[in-house]
């Protein structure tokens, strides 16, 4: 299981980890379970959010629990004043890189009066009182615009809603179990569109691409970058490389059969080339094509993908 707890200082957290933590502890599975701890940045929200998990396979009695995870740097930067390299790209591959390793979000519902109370008699020296109920804003902003599956307890959770977030957790590792065997795939189960790729041939901060990163990683200057920041909405979208590690056939049969876009020649051939004709499919140029020779024309670029989608037509020479 991955289960992330997130919020603001002050809103109970911690002990809600150690909680879910003691419980999973408790089981005469005697499972490896790891607490992770979210620190402060020091390299690109990716390297802090993806990297550390991309080992991590549901189904193998191996659980996670983070005390706050990516979230935070959705919230921090505005409320420290400091900088950060996240924004709505990045946001996007990891809620959907999250999705596809059974992740889920938990946070606790907690008022402003209440969390005034409890700062009240625990403090803050880092922020203040303002900093917290301005970060507690923020993180519900930011919840309601990811796609990862949350869950929200009460401010006095009990025993039960402990057991509540493993038995939703669980039913999450379960689902994506058959994911495990993929790399290059992020999204949900059953996505209601597969967009294809065709290599993961980026380089990252000047080194080679790591072997067992998905496709699409959004570092700056890059196509999964310049594609997931124009994407209309993520919801029901899966991305994959159909000329790289992954057979895309089966890719497909297990994310039960969603429509086909290909982005670029290569995935097209690649999919065209499949039992001859190959399933019909939405065509359109590669996002790297566009970034380069129409890069102020992603909003175009987003509206001919939504098309492809709608009638698996030909857009291979879509043009601005």
């Amino acid at each position: 299981m991955l289960i992330i707890i997130e919020g603001a200082d002050c809103t109970g957290k911690s002990t809600l980890v150690r909680a879910v933590e003691t419980e999973l502890r408790s089981w005469r599975t005697h499972p490896s379970i790891t607490v992770r701890h979210a620190k402060p940045p020091r390299s690109h929200p990716l390297d802090e959010y993806e990297t550390p998990l991309l080992n991590y396979k549901p189904g193998t009695n191996h659980h996670i629990v983070c005390d706050r995870w990516h979230l935070g740097e959705a919230v921090y930067p505005d409320v420290l004043g400091r900088p950060t390299r996240w924004d709505t790209a990045v946001a996007r591959h990891i809620d959907l890189f999250l999705q596809m390793k059974g992740a889920l979000v938990v946070t606790v519902d907690i008022t402003e009066r209440a969390l005034r109370r409890r700062f009240e008699n625990r403090g803050d020296d880092m922020i203040g009182w303002d900093g917290i109920a301005f970060a507690h804003r923020l993180y519900r902003k930011a919840l309601s615009e990811s796609v990862v599956p949350s869950l929200t307890v009460p401010m006095n959770w009990t025993q039960r809603d402990v057991d509540q977030i493993i038995t939703r957790a669980h039913e999450l590792e379960t689902r994506v179990r058959p994911l495990v065997g993929f790399t290059t795939y992020v999204g949900c189960r059953t996505p209601h569109v597969l967009l294809l790729g065709d290599t993961r041939n980026e380089r990252t901060q000047g080194q080679p691409t790591r072997s067992d990163v998905p496709a699409f990683g959004p570092y700056l200057s890059t196509s999964g970058h310049y594609l997931l920041s124009h994407l209309q909405s993520i919801r029901g979208v899966g991305l994959a490389n159909a000329c790289d590690v992954d057979d895309w056939q089966v890719l497909r049969a297990t994310l039960g059969g969603p429509m086909l876009v290909t982005l670029g020649a290569n995935a097209h051939r690649a999919v065209a080339g499949a039992r001859k004709t190959g399933p019909r499919h939405g065509v359109v140029p590669h996002p790297q094509y566009v970034r380069r020779f129409f890069h102020h024309s992603g909003g175009a670029y987003a509206e001919v993908i939504q098309q492809a989608m709608s009638d698996r037509g030909d857009y291979s020479k879509w043009r601005p």
